[in-house]
């Protein structure tokens, strides 16, 4: 869990609600070794005396950050908050090699790695974490591993058994086509099933792009599109060109990650966390469903832990919840 910081950079600082520049608060990108590789995070405070909290972005391979910054979220108010990209994408970008098992054990050790960097710079003995989907596979790993490092688990998108979640998504597709006699839809999915090797299934993949989106179920709803997700990465501030381009390049280091979430169970994996857990889940989300995130949760062992259904629709349609109730 090697670490050595090799260079920082000052951003555009961080203003108030009328546009004033707040003079107590730090924006930096910085730059640090872990574990032999080049990392890059960025690291947003109103106030270094609040607790720091790392954020672990999902995907695989996707930085968090751009779409922090243009949904106004403000982690920063309350938190001294690091976004670190992970090996292989944006700042951190690289080619992760072709051995899956390691590449996760290796991305755990860089999270580790990295909050040690934290605890160090700002000399706290314990952090949060909050992991966002794919990320909360590497959290829950981290921190069944080094327990006495973190303050709390919090998580949302969390994964269960990827297998099942995409069979309940799958399942979630096929009810609202019958629903809206989309007979269409409905021939286009009745031939696709979900085995170990879903990710490579490209009528799978065809299906799920298309009708997810559609019938409400992905971030890309009547509210959000593909193009807002685009462009902010491109109108991101604290990204340089190379590193806007290396987070298209790193896609092609997702298919390894896949596979592996794919063999991963958590749900079985993960018995327990001797840490308080708080996980937050979309109860319309189905790239990541809220029956799995229910499963891991409710056979989690955990000194405290709270599960928060979040209850934002998607689509007009009078169909059942996951947990049975309507809308």
């Amino acid at each position: 869990m090697a670490y050595k910081q090799l260079k920082e950079t000052k951003l555009p600082p961080l203003k108030n609600k009328n546009g004033e520049v707040n003079h107590g608060a730090i924006r930096k990108k910085v730059y640090v070794e872990i574990n032999g590789i080049k990392q890059g995070m960025i690291i947003e405070s109103c106030d270094v005396q609040n607790p720091v909290l790392l954020f672990i972005h999902g995907g695989p391979g996707i930085p968090a950050y751009p779409l922090i910054q243009k949904s106004k979220l403000h982690l920063e108010k309350y938190f001294t908050t690091c976004y670190w990209d992970q090996r292989g994408t944006g700042m951190s970008y690289s080619d992760i090699g072709d051995n899956v098992t390691c590449v996760v054990e290796q991305l755990v050790e860089d999270l580790l790695a990295v909050t040690n960097f934290l605890r160090g710079i700002f000399h706290h003995e314990k952090i949060f974490l909050f992991g966002h989907s794919w990320g909360t596979l590497l959290e829950a790993f981290a921190v069944a591993r080094k327990p006495e490092l973190f303050h709390a688990y919090i998580a949302s998108g969390q994964i269960g058994n990827q297998i099942e979640s995409e069979k309940g998504t799958l399942a979630y597709l096929k009810r609202v086509a019958v629903k809206k006699r989309d007979k269409q839809a409905v021939k286009r999915m009745q031939p696709v099933h979900i085995n170990k090797n879903y990710y490579k299934n490209k009528q799978y993949a065809n299906v799920l792009w298309k009708y997810l989106k559609e019938y409400g179920g992905s971030m890309f709803h009547r509210n959000y599109s593909y193009a807002k997700l685009v462009l902010a990465y491109i109108t991101c501030d604290a990204y340089d060109m190379r590193e806007k381009i290396n987070i298209a390049r790193g896609m092609k280091n997702a298919s390894l990650l896949l596979q592996h979430l794919s063999e991963i169970d958590l749900t079985k994996e993960i018995p327990a966390l001797d840490i308080p857990v708080y996980i937050m889940q979309g109860a319309y989300d189905y790239q990541t469903t809220l029956e799995q995130a229910n499963a891991f949760f409710n056979q989690l062992q955990a000194p405290k832990k709270i599960s928060m259904p979040l209850r934002i629709p998607h689509t007009r349609l009078s169909l059942k919840r996951q947990d049975g109730s309507r809308k």
